[in-house]
C-alpha cells in the first residue's frame, strides 16, 4: 500500500493476482518508478517548446518551475512534457 500526502486522499483497493501468462518484464523498482512518473505537477502536460506566450496554460516558465519545486519539496520535481506546438496554439518565439 502506498500513502501519499494529499488534502483529499482517495483510496483504491487493488488486488494483485498471479499472472496467467508468462512473467512480467518489470521489476518492483520499475513499477514504483512508473507510478511516480504518473504523479506529475498539476496532473497536466506542459509544452516543451521555449515560448514567450505566458498566457498559454501549457507554457513552462520559471514561475511554473518554482511552483513545481515547492509542490515536490525538492529540486527535481516530476513534470510531464510534450511538444504541444501547433499552427494555432499562439506560439511566440523568445527574443534573445
Amino acid at each position: 500500500m502506498v500513502n501519499l500526502a494529499s488534502k483529499n486522499a482517495t483510496y483504491v483497493t487493488y488486488k494483485a493476482e498471479k499472472r496467467r501468462y508468462g512473467k512480467s518484464s518489470y521489476s518492483f523498482s520499475d513499477l514504483i518508478e512508473l507510478f511516480i512518473i504518473m504523479l506529475c505537477y498539476k496532473d497536466k502536460t506542459f509544452c516543451n517548446q521555449k515560448c514567450a506566450n505566458r498566457s498559454c496554460p501549457r507554457n513552462f516558465n520559471d514561475d511554473v518551475m518554482a511552483g513545481a519545486k515547492a509542490w515536490w519539496r525538492g529540486e527535481e520535481p516530476s513534470i510531464c512534457f510534450a511538444n504541444l506546438k501547433t499552427d494555432d496554439c499562439g506560439f511566440v518565439e523568445i527574443k534573445k
